[in-house]
């Protein structure tokens, strides 16, 4: 009996230990059980309100395409009677080819047979997926085609000399995608060479010109101002002006983010900001009596432009991702703009046209009413009072827009002064019954009475 006490308590302890191991796993199975339902919960909550999104974006995806495509159409059309019927070949409009290629690059996404999918945690996780695109996959490409969050691989293509070329998707900092397709670049700027990512301190290093230090009479000191050390890491200049800026723009267009040109910028400036291809933020003002400017920069997302010219405009409908915009006493002819992609229009936007182009700023404006959270607009608050700058109808004629964002709207009073504050009153009382309570609609010089 003696000698079975030990076994029997042996046996105990392994039944004991076999037991709590046991319950130990049991509890780590239940507690396994009770993250699955609550991350569960927690995604079908958020489908419940992605989904009914995606679909209506996928709805405006097939909208969009099919009013793109009936207008190319119909512009084909008169384009074949009008070569029947003219003697001279009527010139095409670049919108017109623009939105062939988009649509011709949608069905090149629209057939693509492989894809390789690399998704990065906040914690360094990594997920890989190499597949087979199915018809949902090849709907999420094109719908990041549309917000311009896709784009060609230049840099790729060049490499492999049209045998291979990789497209890279990237949502934030979330995720990368890449597409094996054929090498030929048909996107609207042709093959762009690879952009040199900025060396240099953290922070943004700004090259302020002072007039007393950095010009001497209207010339700016260039020569001087490259052999000191402020502009080597600088990725924004302020303040530029003086004969010679030219030279200077040329040196530091790989690393400028932003530039601010004081006074008038002459178009051989604008020649050497067209060329910035990492320029995000510009300020300037054109010569009002100049007629020809050239192109203004694509990538641009804030944009400060006074004395625009058309084709300065029309830049602006085709910019990627635009953010704020404020432009100012447009003289041209009469400009139509195309509606933003979803999640890639202004938030920001300041106007200052008069009657004479009052449909450009309204199509300017319509085209962001989806994303427009800030409108401010010159407007006058009595014909009789500011000619020109009345609009009597724009209340009703925002109201028709749609602008689902809007939390503010602006009203600039042309003469920096709003005299007749009754008509003021009015005006601002007008504009909340078209927009509603939810839009604080402000005069910018009187004080908030109402």
């Amino acid at each position: 009996v003696l000698m079975s006490e030990p076994v029997d308590n042996f046996f105990l302890v392994q039944l004991i230990e076999k037991n709590r191991c046991k319950v130990q796993v049991r509890e780590e199975q239940v507690r396994q059980l009770a993250r699955g339902i609550a991350a569960g919960e927690k995604l079908v909550a958020q489908l419940v309100k992605a989904v009914p999104a995606a679909v209506q974006a996928l709805q405006q995806l097939l909208d969009s395409a099919t009013t793109q495509v009936g207008q190319l159409k119909q512009d084909f059309e008169e384009l074949r009677r009008e070569e029947a019927g003219a003697s001279a070949t009527p010139e095409l409009v670049p919108e017109q080819l623009e939105q062939a290629v988009r649509l011709v690059d949608g069905l090149r996404l629209m057939s693509i047979p492989k894809s390789s999918l690399v998704a990065v945690e906040e914690d360094g996780t990594v997920w890989k997926a190499f597949d087979e695109l199915g018809p949902t996959g090849r709907l999420l490409l094109l719908q990041l085609r549309v917000d311009g969050r896709l784009e060609k691989d230049g840099a790729a293509s060049l490499r492999q000399a049209g045998l291979v070329s990789k497209t890279t998707v990237q949502d934030g900092d979330q995720s990368g995608e890449e597409i094996e397709g054929d090498g030929l670049d048909r996107s609207e700027d042709g093959l762009q060479a690879e952009d040199k990512p900025f060396v240099g301190p953290p922070g943004i290093s700004v090259l302020t010109i002072d007039k007393e230090s950095d010009c001497e009479g209207k010339l700016l000191k260039v020569n001087d101002i490259l052999k000191s050390e402020r502009w080597l890491h600088a990725r924004a200049l302020r303040r530029l002006n003086g004969g010679g800026s030219e030279v200077l723009l040329r040196v530091l267009a790989p690393q400028l983010e932003e530039l601010e040109i004081e006074g008038v910028a002459s178009p051989s400036v604008m020649e050497e900001v067209a060329k910035m291809s990492k320029l995000k933020r510009l300020i300037c003002k054109c010569d009002q009596k100049v007629e020809v400017y050239p192109d203004l920069p694509l990538q641009l997302e804030e944009l400060k432009l006074q004395f625009p010219k058309e084709n300065q405009l029309r830049c602006v409908d085709r910019m990627h991702r635009p953010r704020s915009l404020n432009v100012r006493d447009y003289f041209g002819t009469n400009v139509s703009f195309l509606p933003s992609p979803r999640h890639a229009g202004l938030v920001w936007l300041e106007v200052g046209f008069n009657d004479n182009c009052l449909s450009t700023m309204l199509s300017l404006i319509h085209a962001h009413a989806h994303s427009l959270r800030v409108l401010r607009v010159y407007c006058g608050a009595h014909e009789l009072h500011q000619k020109g700058f009345y609009f009597p109808h724009l209340g009703k004629d925002l109201a028709a827009m749609g602008l689902s964002a809007l939390e503010q709207l602006v009203l600039i009073r042309p003469e920096g002064k709003c005299d007749q504050v009754g008509d003021c009153l009015v005006q601002l009382r007008s504009f909340r019954e078209y927009l509603g309570m939810s839009v604080d609609v402000v005069c910018a010089v009187c004080p908030r009475l109402v």
